[in-house]
């Protein structure tokens, strides 16, 4: 036990013994009656074994035995002393010497002999001091191995201390101020141990009146100290009448100390339990050290266990768990459980039956091993799988575990079963699910890839497409050339398509989400659908009414539409049904007919149903997948599902295939109820590219690309200003001493970022509009912050008389809001 461990009144204890060693200084008129009265103290109240003191002889060198008591008597002679290892130690090092195991330490045979005849096994010897000089040596002895605690032995230290201190008491007064000043040390420490310990104690003299009393009391009674310094124990005992209170404190006084359990009243009238040591001393008239511990609680804990004791068999019939008993390899005992479990009507079917009859055959050579190693071993048996038996022989899974147990009188187990049989299909639907799972990795890793190599391949095809454009519009009508450059824009389109459905599917395209009602979006497509389809398939299209909200990229729902769609028509080559459904639903516990994927919430549901050929249950595993596909080579590019599933994803929603094959194909899309209204977006159109006469900046670090932006916008008749980068823009523009309109610049360009660029040239030309182009993908714009500016942005590659609208849309939005400022100034009086 540490120190820290210590109950309160051990510690106390031992400062009280050392108020009488110190008492016992005092009196003392002689080195040998010191002695005895210090050997006789420490082992009457320090309850050590023995105790004795040995004394350095100045001309043979060798300690003899001066003082001595306990169990010692005739046992210590000059030459046992003479041999001692501890004494010799103490006396060389002038330190203490601790033995806390004396069977395991090398020992004198005197010293093994004496230890074994009174049965010690532990000791400790303690320096005595004369003028600084070790003189003699205090030893005691132990019953049990490492009993020696930190407060023992700080106790015999201050033993030692104040008996050195007192030796020089006998020739000079100083010396014995000395020891005058050890007793009021020890009686300082008791009154701070006593102040600052936890338990309560006070100080009572033989008529039960307090005459002391420290903090921890005062807040177990709920008095204050200067309350209870004029009241009697009788005041506060709760379970001894005054009478009986006084014949118990004759009791003590004849017996010397007392331990028992009483009642505590409190002020306020509440009962408390109290475990009590007494220890009576007999000076000043009497005087009784009381130490008490609050134990209410304990006994409430007792009385609780009790109840639950008594509780318990109501607890193991009542149990969900099945439980049995199981001694000898026969059932003892069976729960209402686990008699439900086995499928029996009452216990009496299976008590006395061998537990193999119970188990499945193939689990029985295990759990046979694992009884014989519960009950051999006394160890619990880990939680395993078994598959058991009903009395009506059907096969159940349970999770088994034992505990041994004993059982009138003879080794056994308590055996806990759990059926996990409904558990298993679940496993079975959640391994699906990791299948479903480590497919989305496959397309997150192809997505990565897709969206690294998007930004040089935009830049590259606008560079062509731009060219071409250029070229076309510089050739007739009826130019036979034009043929050609219209078979390049087209091949230059067809790759702006594979790169974006790349795009689509990993999640990395830059999205507009605006507040859309999903049935008008069916609507407008289900008419190019007529076209794309064929004759030969009925389309069905069942809106369902009043339907909710979503966020989503209009032009992405109507990817996913076109592409289911045209699966299901490939899927039926002689006609069939092709069915669009949506409706509202909730996805909460218990929900049937949901994914299980699908996390709890409200969703605007959206399927597409045909009546095809169907899909293999391999194929589904693999269907969306990008580059998977079961069309003949030419003939798809195996992006089309994988597109769906990318969009659906970055609209934070689940999309699922149900299909048999031969049976037809259902594809169904969960995406996430919105809040808001339906937004309205209306795009101008024109026939030919607006023309300008601004002054545009162009900071593009694509030299190709920025040279073919630059010629298209002086063809237009705009003034043009061309940079390589951020920081030659910074520098055209500061050369230029003109207004300059419009900043074109590209997203991520070297040393300086297009939103670094717009920045500052806007802190400079307050006026000056913004227009944000890039090639890469939605993580790096939103890293470069385009998306937290009010600045246009287009997602390269487009063509330039996209551009063109762009730059006039935004150019006029800056003229009609200067208008207005002109327009409200005007009409501000004054």
């Amino acid at each position: 036990m540490t120190p820290s461990e210590l109950p309160i009144y051990e510690e106390t204890r031992l400062c009280a013994t050392l108020g009488q060693i110190n008492q016992a200084i005092i009196g003392v008129r002689s080195r040998e009656e010191l002695f005895s009265k210090v050997c006789q103290i420490v082992v009457e109240f320090g309850h050590f074994k023995m105790a004795r003191i040995d004394w350095l002889d100045t001309d043979s060198n060798l300690l003899v035995p001066v003082a001595q008591a306990g169990d010692v008597a005739g046992m210590i002679t000059e030459e046992f002393v003479s041999h001692c290892r501890c004494g010799l130690v103490v006396i060389q090092s002038g330190l203490p010497c601790v033995v806390n195991d004396l069977s395991a330490a090398p020992c004198p045979t005197g010293c093994s002999d004496i230890a074994g005849t009174l049965g010690l096994c532990a000791c400790a010897a303690y320096p005595i001091r004369l003028r600084d000089q070790v003189c003699g040596v205090l030893t005691v002895g132990m019953l049990e191995a490492y009993s020696l605690n930190g407060a023992e032995a700080s106790f015999l230290e201050e033993v030692t201390l104040n008996t050195s201190s007192a030796l020089g008491h006998f020739k000079v007064e100083p010396e014995r101020r000395t020891a005058e000043d050890a007793l009021n040390e020890g009686e300082q420490l008791l009154q701070s141990v006593l102040r600052s310990g936890l338990d309560g104690f006070y100080l009572v003299d033989t008529h039960g009146m307090f005459l002391q009393v420290n903090d921890a009391y005062c807040a177990m009674s709920g008095y204050t100290r200067e309350e209870l310094l004029r009241m009697r124990v009788a005041d506060v005992e709760g379970s001894e009448t005054e009478k009986e209170v006084a014949a118990h404190i004759e009791r003590i006084i004849r017996c010397g100390m007392d331990r028992f359990e009483s009642h505590h009243r409190r002020k306020d009238g509440q009962i408390i339990h109290v475990e009590t040591s007494v220890n009576f001393q007999n000076y000043g008239g009497g005087r009784f050290f009381c130490f008490l511990r609050d134990i209410t609680e304990r006994k409430r804990a007792e009385r609780t266990l009790r109840e639950s004791e008594e509780r318990f068999r109501q607890v193991v019939e009542g149990a969900p768990v099945a439980m049995y008993i199981e001694t000898g390899g026969f059932y003892r005992y069976l729960n209402p459980a686990a008699v439900a479990m086995f499928g029996a009507e009452s216990a009496s079917q299976i008590v006395g039956q061998g537990f193999l009859e119970r188990i499945h055959p193939a689990s029985r050579a295990a759990v046979t091993e694992r009884a014989r190693v519960v009950r051999e071993d006394k160890t619990v048996a880990p939680f395993l799988e078994e598959r058991l038996l009903r009395l009506d022989g059907t096969v159940f899974d349970g999770e088994v575990t034992a505990v041994p147990f004993m059982f009138e009188g003879r080794n056994g187990a308590i055996v806990f079963i759990r059926d996990i049989t409904e558990r298993k299909r679940e496993e079975d639907r959640r391994q699906k699910l990791e299948q479903q799972l480590r497919q989305a990795q496959k397309l997150e890793a192809v997505g990565r890839l897709a969206g690294g190599i998007a930004h040089d391949f935009n830049n590259l095809l606008m560079v062509i497409q731009s060219y071409t454009e250029m070229l076309q519009d510089g050739l007739p009508i009826h130019d036979v050339s034009r043929r050609n450059t219209e078979q390049v824009l087209k091949a230059a389109h067809r790759a702006i398509s594979l790169t974006g459905q790349m795009l689509a599917f990993s999640r990395k395209q830059i999205t507009s989400p605006v507040v859309l009602d999903l049935n008008a979006v069916i609507d407008e497509t289900a008419k190019m659908l007529k076209r794309l389809i064929g004759e030969d398939i009925e389309i069905r299209v069942v809106p369902a009414d009043s339907l909710w909200v979503i966020e989503a990229d209009s032009d992405q729902i109507t990817q996913v539409l076109m592409n289911l769609c045209v699966n299901s028509r490939d899927a039926m080559p002689e006609g069939g049904l092709l069915t669009i459904a949506t409706n509202n639903i909730t996805v909460e516990d218990g929900s049937t007919g949901c994914p299980p994927c699908v996390a709890h919430g409200k969703y605007v549901k959206l399927s597409v149903t045909d009546t095809g050929m169907g899909i293999s249950t391999e194929e589904q595993e693999q269907i969306f997948e990008p580059f998977f596909t079961t069309k003949e080579v030419g003939k798809g590019t195996g992006l089309g599902l994988a597109m769906v599933y990318g969009i659906v994803k970055q609209s934070s929603g689940y999309v699922w295939v149900e299909s048999e094959v031969g049976r037809g194909a259902c594809f169904t899309i969960y995406l996430p109820r919105a809040n808001g209204s339906i937004a309205s977006d209306t795009l101008a159109k024109a026939d030919a590219p607006p023309q300008g006469t601004e002054t545009l900046l162009v900071a593009e670090d694509e030299e190709a690309l920025r040279e073919a932006i630059c010629g298209y916008f002086r063809g237009l008749g705009y003034t043009v200003l061309a940079a390589s980068s951020g920081q030659q823009a910074l520098s055209v523009a500061s050369a230029h001493m003109g207004h300059i309109d419009l900043l074109i610049t590209d997203v991520v360009m070297p040393k300086m970022s297009g939103r670094e660029l717009s920045q500052v040239l806007t802190s400079l030309r307050p006026d000056l509009k913004t227009i944000h182009m890039s090639g890469y993908t939605n993580d790096a714009v939103l890293r470069h912050g385009i998306q937290e500016m009010d600045a246009t942005f287009l997602q390269k590659p487009f063509s330039l008389a996209t551009l063109a609208l762009k730059v006039r849309d935004t150019l006029g939005k800056a003229e009609r809001a200067h208008a207005r400022e002109v327009y409200d100034s005007s009409r501000c009086p004054g």
